[in-house]
């Protein structure tokens, strides 16, 4: 019976009337490790369970939580916070009794266990043979009534008799979950930014699909992927300006891959194999990634997002950037596709590329990654992300994306869907929205105040349209709050064979120590001096507490150094090195050689001490909860660019041209001279001429008759 939920160290398993708590016990039997929660309405079996538990308390590492309660009027666990749930029905009725009595029972308990269990989590139950055909029943109705409003539905896996047919086990697994949000708030220079979020999780990739995007799940599949977290960026994020991302991006195409360690021997083929197969999925450049594009030795940087360990044994990393590349439409319309929705309905619809692209930034996201973890109990889980920063005062959602009517109505398949504004006083214009929100939720950890609007209780009111009016009718701003960690990066020296990058981080901080991890992609054809790197605090020059360097390869592999620092309080730190550039061959320059080669964004990773100048969400499940900051906040610099010795590509042509011209002001010469004759050629002669010539033979014959 226990085998079927897959177990492990870990889990919480649940047993909504676990009576004399003999599941629970037989499953710390089974697996160690795994907490035990067990429910019961009678105050007797409890104690019984208590008894029965403390009998051989070696044998159960972990305490088992007894919660008296009645389960049918509501668990008090969070959703989606359970690994599995145990049970022997009736839960409660005697057996014998009629079918009805125990579907009423069913119908309460089966609710419950569906909504704390997390999306691919499994429910065993063990039941007498004239009890299954209700129970399946009442899972069934349980999963209609669901769907029509979510997609959190029960799938009946397997019914076996045991005890010649005296006894059957009934196996249950959760289905997908979506929920979909949008987030839109005011930043402190007068722009807004708006945060799309579709988040798809299951418990299994295939065979059969229900949201989860196939086309991805089988790519991930093939290749064995742990994580993916790819961006396609057009813009540059004005972290001092606007406060720090929720999903930050550099400029251009990021991508990075934690594969398993059953790759390990040929992780290269998979890498290059993976990055083809997702340039065709979403209609990209990324084939262009080659192993010199490539860093593979990050240990201080680019953690798991599913472990508290930031480079966990058995994975391998690669971590690649392209900033050249353009971001168009192209790119979106295969990256909405990857919605269950689309553009049919939710906050989909409001996705018009001709708006989205016409924006200060924009950004899409794809972030995959497979729960191990408690954060991530199991299952794969898909996030994808869009950005948009535009310039406006009032606004409107119409107005924004160019809708034609707002958002009709929710995605049918979604679990909840969202449309939070940011109201708290964050230094921006005061203004006022129409619709008034529904709730306003202050997140304690934060002091962020959220306007939330629930899409799921539109009805029949018509199309979502929220509007923006301001209350001031003059443009006032305040002064922009600066972030805690500010960096910049930027060129030193001149000519095209020698320079040098320079980077500069604030810690504006007054009171905190941070400690920050600065991490640089160079790359092959910038040979950067190690002697000649320098770190200074405050003008004092000082060492790293942690460093990493990686020489590159020519042609091969890109240069990669790591620091880690601690900035006191109202410090500046800056990080300068000098380099040299190569001479390539000249098949190596791209058609635009003039134009430059681009350096990739450095990253800078710290983990900040409060929500400040954070973009704070909305969780669909904690309305009522803090939502903690970030673990990890990332800032990329910009993309800096560089101009290498450039052969002059125009001299063939100069060449064929002179040569071209020369050949035929010499051909038309030498052609003629060489085939056509010299002829004399009288010239041509009037009509007077022609007559006196006529004439002039009548006079000859009259007078040879003459003589004659």
């Amino acid at each position: 019976m226990l085998s079927s939920l897959g177990l492990k160290a870990g889990d919480i398993v649940v047993d909504p009337t676990c009576g004399e708590a003999s599941l629970l016990y037989e499953a710390h039997q089974y697996c160690a490790g795994v907490c035990p929660v067990g429910f019961d309405y009678s105050s007797e079996a409890l104690e019984k369970a208590h008894n029965n538990l403390q009998v051989s308390p070696a044998q159960i590492p972990n305490p088992v939580d007894f919660i008296h309660m009645d389960v049918s009027i509501g668990l008090p666990l969070r959703d989606d916070s359970v690994d599995a749930v145990v049970g022997d029905p009736p839960f409660g009725v005697k057996f014998g009794q009629s079918l009805e009595t125990a579907r009423m029972l069913f119908l309460p308990i089966l609710s419950e266990c569906l909504r704390v269990l997390r999306p691919g989590g499994r429910a065993v139950f063990l039941m007498s043979a004239d009890q299954t055909e209700a129970f399946v029943n009442a899972s069934c109705l349980l999963s209609e009534s669901d769907r029509r409003h979510s997609r959190k539905v029960w799938k009946l896996l397997d019914c076996q008799p045991l005890s010649l047919g005296v006894l059957f086990l009934v196996t249950l697994v959760k289905g997908d979950s979506l929920t979909e949000s949008l987030h839109l708030k005011p930043l402190p220079s007068g722009h807004l930014q708006s945060l799309f979020q579709i988040s798809v999780s299951t418990g299994s990739l295939g065979p059969h699909f229900d949201l989860f995007p196939r086309s991805l799940a089988e790519i991930l599949t093939q290749f064995n992927v742990d994580e993916l977290h790819l961006s396609l960026t057009q813009g540059q994020w004005r972290h001092e300006k606007w406060g720090y991302q929720r999903r930050p991006a550099p400029v251009g195409m990021e991508l990075w891959v934690w594969f398993h360690k059953q790759v390990a021997a040929n992780v290269s083929s998979h890498w290059s194999s993976l990055c083809q197969t997702i340039s065709g999925l979403l209609c990209a450049s990324i084939e262009r990634v080659g192993k010199e594009r490539v860093t593979d030795h990050a240990q201080l940087a680019f953690e798991r997002w599913d472990s508290a360990e930031a480079h966990p044994e058995g994975v391998l990393l690669k971590h690649a950037m392209l900033p050249r590349e353009v971001t168009c439409t192209e790119n979106l319309t295969p990256w909405i596709k990857l919605s269950p929705c689309g553009t049919k309905s939710g906050v989909g619809q409001l996705w018009t590329a001709a708006r989205l692209l016409d924006s200060h930034y924009f950004s899409v996201a794809l972030d995959y990654y497979r729960g191990w973890s408690s954060a991530a109990p199991g299952g794969h889980h898909l996030t994808l992300s869009l950005t948009v920063v535009q310039e406006v005062r009032s606004w409107s959602l119409k107005q924004l994306f160019g809708s034609s009517s707002g958002i009709l109505a929710s995605c049918p398949l979604s679990s909840s869907a969202l449309v939070t504004v940011d109201v708290s006083d964050n230094f921006t214009y005061p203004f006022r929205l129409s619709p008034a929100p529904e709730t306003l939720v202050t997140l304690e950890e934060s002091g962020v105040t959220l306007a939330v609007y629930d899409l799921k209780n539109m009805g029949d009111s018509g199309p979502f349209n929220l509007l923006a009016s301001p209350v001031q009718r003059e443009k006032v701003y305040g002064l922009i709050p600066l972030p805690v960690i500010t960096v910049q990066r930027f060129m030193t020296g001149y000519g095209q064979t020698h320079g040098g990058i320079m980077t500069k981080i604030h810690n504006s901080d007054r009171f905190s120590t941070h400690t920050v991890t600065y991490t640089q992609n160079i790359p092959w054809f910038i040979h950067m001096f190690l002697h000649s790197l320098k770190i200074a605090v405050n003008g004092e020059e000082t060492g790293a507490e942690e460093m990493r360097y990686v020489p590159g390869v020519d042609r091969e592999r890109p240069y990669l150094l790591e620091l880690k620092l601690r900035l006191p309080p109202k410090s500046k730190a800056e990080i300068s090195f000098e380099f040299e550039t190569s001479f390539l061959k000249w098949t190596e320059y791209p058609p635009d050689a003039n134009h430059g080669f681009y350096i990739p964004s450095a990253v800078l990773e710290f983990v900040p001490n409060d929500s400040r100048n954070q973009t704070v969400t909305l969780s669909p499940h904690r309305r009522q909860t803090t939502e903690p900051p970030q673990r990890v906040t990332r800032v990329y610099t910009e993309a800096l660019l560089v101009t290498l010795p450039t052969p002059d590509f125009s001299m063939p042509y100069n060449v064929i041209c002179l040569a071209c011209t020369a050949v035929a002001l010499a051909f038309g010469p030498l052609h003629n001279l060489t085939t056509k004759r010299l002829m004399w050629i009288s010239p041509p002669r009037s009509l007077r001429q022609k007559l006196t010539s006529f004439l002039s033979r009548f006079r000859k014959t009259g007078d040879e008759k003459k003589e004659n």
